[in-house]
């Protein structure tokens, strides 16, 4: 069953009165750490997709076309 709208809305208040969250050192380190993983990540496809250029550059690979 769908939720009533008036729970919803009870639910957007709750979360408003909320206090805000303190950041910690934690979330700083797990952002750097994220971020180095993502960069090594898209290095890491940027070098792939040289060595796949390499190969089919060169005329070792016209040897299996029949």
């Amino acid at each position: 069953m769908m939720p009533a709208p008036q729970e919803s809305v009870n639910n957007a208040e709750q979360i408003q009165d909320q206090p805000p969250r303190e950041i910690t050192q934690t979330d700083h380190i797990n952002k750097k750490l994220l971020t180095s993983l993502f960069n090594r990540m898209n290095e890491g496809d940027s070098l792939l997709n040289k060595m796949l250029e390499d190969d089919n550059k060169t005329e070792e690979s016209d040897e299996w076309k029949d």
